[in-house]
């Protein structure tokens, strides 16, 4: 992900682990909600009023790895007023995040 300059989980990769994610001078926490080993991941993300889930999917290919995003962002309380431009703000942000992620797959494979 662009400016992540470290993750580091705390625990075995599992549903429950926490990861933290040091981006932009700040540190994150997401938690694995969802796990399956060597074709999805979903992560959670919370901020105050906003809960975001990511789940990456890994299907092989005859040319390498297909590679999908899914996010899941809910908004509870007054958040919910600027849900549409925190949805338009983390597609903008997230949207080279495939590519890296096809990369690291198949580095790994």
């Amino acid at each position: 992900m662009p400016g992540v300059d470290a993750v580091r989980p705390g625990g075995e990769t599992e549903v429950g682990t926490t990861l933290t994610v040091h981006a932009r001078g700040k540190d994150r926490t997401s938690t694995i909600v969802a796990l399956e080993p060597g074709r999805a991941v979903t992560l959670r993300s919370v901020q105050g009023g906003v809960t975001a889930d990511y789940r990456y999917t890994c299907e092989p290919a005859a040319t390498g790895t297909t590679v999908s995003l899914v996010a899941d962002v809910r908004t509870a309380g007054l958040w919910r007023l600027l849900g549409p431009l925190i949805r338009s703000a983390i597609r903008r942000a997230d949207a080279g995040q495939l590519d890296a992620f096809k990369r690291a797959v198949e580095t790994r494979v």
